[in-house]
């Protein structure tokens, strides 16, 4: 399905996503879905197009490598331009233009096409939910994090576009719900932080660490320094990301239903993890049970550790305003 509405962002609302604070991931070797063709799009010349622009060689790209490396890095879409440049994002971010627009081959494939000179060809990755009609409402406050990491931020694009000193928790969450991250963080008073993953070194701390009002709204908590608020929106996540195995078949055996009294206690007993009702508050102060009766099964973890033997970006990797070199 084209993303035609909420993950369309017109470009005169599109922050500066290009600063990316995450090293990228290893590409997804294990089977996935194919991407769908959402068609061909205006590429232009800036990052910020789709924010993340891989390291891989763009002179043996496919259509099936650029989706594998955004799979990977747990992006909803794959773009490749100029034959070969791959680059992945959470939304569309320019307008769409006639595919003939797209008219070079793969560098790594000539039955396929990889965008063209200021155009890109677009992909989508199917098993993310539609994401129509989300509010900031369906973000939920996961607790607080450590983001004093030697490898990047806990969540990798900044929100610089926001002012500090107005931020509140609302205005962070709707920057990266605009965006298409399905992870919003507030820390220390004035910054916004926005993710499609938490950084695999990140870790969850006492809530304590939390403790610094946010400057447009003393009534809630932005972070603390070094720890960061961190909010979630599952149905901005892949049902099948890198790595999902399906689920058995079911059992031919049934069991009969439990009853509704133990229903009620199990359900009761289970949960670790406590909000209050106005979950962006103050008093909305996350906590975890000292001896929980059952695993939390809330907190996200990232399915991939980074990759530490992707090399940086070849230096003669054309930049991304211009076409790679014929000659090459």
């Amino acid at each position: 399905m084209a993303l035609a509405h909420p993950l369309s962002v017109p470009v005169s609302a599109v922050p500066d996503l290009a600063i990316q604070w995450v090293p990228e991931l290893s590409p997804c070797t294990a089977s996935f879905a194919p991407f769908t063709s959402l068609g061909c799009y205006n590429d232009t010349g800036s990052d910020e197009d789709l924010p993340m622009r891989s390291a891989a060689n763009q002179y043996n790209m496919t259509q099936e490598d650029c989706w594998a490396i955004c799979k990977g890095n747990a992006f909803r879409l794959a773009g490749l331009t100029y034959g070969g440049v791959c680059y992945c994002g959470p939304s569309i971010q320019v307008d769409q233009v006639d595919s003939s627009y797209c008219d070079m081959s793969c560098s790594g494939d000539a039955n396929e096409q990889c965008g063209g000179s200021g155009y890109m060809t677009i992909f989508e990755d199917t098993t993310f939910p539609d994401a129509a009609g989300l509010t900031i409402n369906d973000y939920t406050p996961i607790g607080c994090w450590a983001d004093n990491l030697t490898d990047g931020r806990a969540l990798g694009y900044p929100q610089d576009q926001l002012s500090g000193d107005t931020l509140t928790t609302e205005m962070c969450i709707q920057a990266c719900l605009d965006a298409g991250f399905p992870y919003a963080g507030t820390e220390y008073a004035s910054q916004c932080y926005c993710g499609v993953v938490q950084m695999s070194d990140t870790y969850l701390i006492s809530s304590t660490s939390c403790n610094t009002p946010c400057n447009g709204n003393t009534n809630e908590i932005c972070g603390g320094g070094g720890a960061i608020s961190m909010y979630e929106c599952k149905e901005l996540e892949s049902d099948q990301p890198c790595g999902y195995v399906p689920p058995p078949p079911p059992s031919s055996t049934s069991k009969p239903p439990p009853s509704s009294s133990s229903t009620s206690s199990s359900s009761t007993s289970s949960s670790s993890h406590h909000f209050a009702t106005n979950k962006f508050s103050e008093a909305s102060v996350f906590f975890i049970d000292e001896h929980p009766s059952a695993p939390n099964d809330d907190i996200h973890e990232l399915s991939h550790a980074p990759n530490d033997d992707i090399q940086a970006p070849n230096d003669n990797i054309h930049e991304h305003s211009q076409a790679p070199n014929d000659n090459s």
